[in-house]
């Protein structure tokens, strides 16, 4: 649905530019497709000692 009102009104979200681009975020980040960060990340992080608790409500990528 396009925007109504202010300076983009008219405008609409491009969903697969937006899919896209939040894919892109996620993978320079070291997250996986859901946004979770991945086992490697949180070693490099020094966060491993998060990774088992992490385990237990996440799945997590290597």
């Amino acid at each position: 649905e396009p925007l109504t009102k202010g300076p983009l009104a008219g405008s609409k979200l491009d969903w697969d530019k937006w899919n896209s681009m939040l894919d892109l975020y996620y993978a320079k980040r070291g997250w996986d497709l859901n946004g979770i960060p991945k086992k490697s990340t949180l070693k490099e992080l020094k966060l491993d000692f998060t990774i088992k608790t992490l385990e237990g409500i996440v799945k997590l990528s290597e």
